[in-house]
């Protein structure tokens, strides 16, 4: 289960990443809902893939 977290430790490398309008605007809806920040849960939403990606692809 995705549960967003309030802090992302030791996330300093800085990188360009173009999002669809309709992914944006949820991702953004999320972070203005959840009062975290934008880049926060776009680290959380890549590291819940990664982590899960093993399973997704049996």
């Amino acid at each position: 289960m995705f549960i967003i977290q309030k802090a992302f430790k030791n996330a300093n490398i800085p990188s360009t990443v173009r999002f669809t309008d309709e992914i944006y605007a949820q991702l953004k809806q999320l972070s203005d809902s959840t009062g975290v920040s934008f880049n926060t849960i776009v680290l959380q939403c890549c590291q819940y893939a990664l982590e899960n990606l093993e399973s997704a692809e049996k």
